[in-house]
């Protein structure tokens, strides 16, 4: 049974998502297929069964979390550092340290063979499933990557579905963390071992100055600085992200403002790549010219989400131009009854002769009809008068400039903007306008 669409895309977005949930969502909610795949933590092979699918909007997601953080193999132990060298201490005065680390184990699914030993291996693609083992007709058809499971393998041996992070992922912040007291310890060592080698005099009543004066810097050195929750900042962000009505794209900008303020003093790939999972889910719950609106907006309060979205290689095309379509900015239709022009912000198309009832904006019969998409939608505006247009456009071609396209054919000439489907149709005999395309009403 499909979950609740604003509860799957919470799951998708969150990393700490177990991969069952992720498999379940995966097959039950197809809506978060693109949210799945920007998803840090989202397992290799269901990674790969996604880039299966020849879904533009996930094929996308899945090119730029390449590009962003490279092919790697989720919960494999990040290898552990070297030791920093030690200076040689007085013997008297050597402190003795040490700290011991067991590395974090991989985190697998169960699965249990025909032999009383019970096997940890992690999920596959294709398995080659034993007759013993009955995965159900609906997944098997789905062409999912099967998470299997045998019926007598107790629930408690399943992957761990807690708020906490996998052992890999708290394994290197354990390891920083024991140098960081290693250093302290060590500059504590140091100060004190200079004052006693320095011969000093015995003390005066100034000394006491002298020594809080010397001190201070240590114990600045060792304050802590602020502490950022990024994963609670994250879920706010996916939870904004993924219960958007798309009906202001001020919210969702001020939303993404708020996770760059709130991460800004330890903003890593990490956060970049939360940054990208959720204008991917905007997008697709909306449309690419609305998560662009609310990413220029962001961008503008931002500098931490300007640099992850202003260069827009993450926007998908809603109603992609076609193919071979010629970068033209001027033309008009073979009969030369439509003339068009194309910029960075709009397309406009005016057609002389006619025989539709012309729009209210437009009273005059007898002048020109002009219509025009932009980022406000598609609609007549004969306040702008007739346009001069340009080459002729041949049947079964196709004009695209910017974000904006338009194909002329016999019934007459169609133009729309490709972000977000907004489109006219002009010819003779009618005048019809569509409005914007919004995924969560597909």
């Amino acid at each position: 049974m499909a979950r609740d669409p604003e509860e799957a895309l919470r799951l998708a977005a969150d990393p700490a998502t177990d991969w069952a949930t992720m498999y379940e969502i995966a097959q039950t909610n197809p809506e978060v297929h693109a949210v799945l795949a920007g998803n840090p933590a989202t397992y290799p092979d269901l990674l790969t069964w996604l880039g299966s699918l020849g879904n533009p909007v996930v094929d996308s997601a899945l090119a730029r979390r390449a590009a962003a953080v490279g092919t790697t193999t989720p919960l494999e132990p990040e290898p552990e550092p070297e030791p920093e060298p030690e200076s040689e201490p007085e013997p008297e005065l050597e402190p003795e340290l040490g700290l011991e680390l067991e590395p974090a184990a991989t985190a697998t699914f169960p699965i249990a063979d025909d032999s009383a030993e019970t096997q940890l291996i992690q999920p596959v693609l294709e398995p080659a499933i034993p007759p013993s083992f009955a995965p159900t007709a609906a997944a098997a058809a789905s062409g999912m990557p099967l998470v299997v499971e045998r019926a007598h393998v107790p629930p408690d041996q399943l992957p761990p579905q807690g708020d906490g992070e996998p052992a890999a992922r708290r394994f290197p912040w354990a390891i920083l963390g024991a140098v960081a007291v290693l250093l302290i310890v060590l500059i504590v060592w140091l100060v004190n071992r200079g004052g006693a080698d320095d011969g000093a005099p015995a003390p005066t009543t100034a000394a006491p100055t002298t020594a809080a004066t010397s001190e201070a810097p240590t114990e600045a050195a060792t304050t802590p600085g602020p502490t950022v929750d990024i994963a609670a900042e994250s879920q706010k962000l996916a939870a904004a992200m993924g219960g958007t009505q798309c009906a202001d794209p001020a919210t969702e900008a001020a939303a993404l403002v708020a996770f760059g303020q709130a991460v800004a003093p330890a903003w890593d790939d990490a956060a970049n790549q939360t940054v990208r999972s959720a204008i991917s889910t905007l997008q697709a719950r909306c449309n690419a010219g609305y998560a662009v609106a609310a990413s220029d907006q962001a961008s503008g309060q931002s500098a931490e989400i300007a640099g992850v979205l202003g260069a827009r290689d993450w926007v998908v095309a809603t109603v992609p131009a076609p193919g071979g379509a010629a970068d033209l900015t001027a033309f008009s239709s073979t009969s030369g009854n439509i003339a068009c022009t194309i910029d960075d912000t709009s397309v406009v198309c005016s057609i002389s002769t006619y025989s539709f009832e012309a729009p209210e904006t437009c009273p005059d019969q007898n002048a020109p009809v002009t219509a025009v998409v932009d980022a406000a939608g598609a609609g007549p505006d004969c306040g702008l008068g007739a346009v001069a247009g340009g080459s002729k456009l041949g049947y079964g071609s196709a004009a695209v400039h910017s974000h904006f396209a338009c194909t002329s054919e016999q019934s007459g000439m169609t133009c729309w903007d490709t972000w977000t489907g907004a489109s006219f149709e002009l010819a003779r005999s009618r005048f019809r306008i569509t409005e914007p395309v919004l995924g969560i009403a597909r």
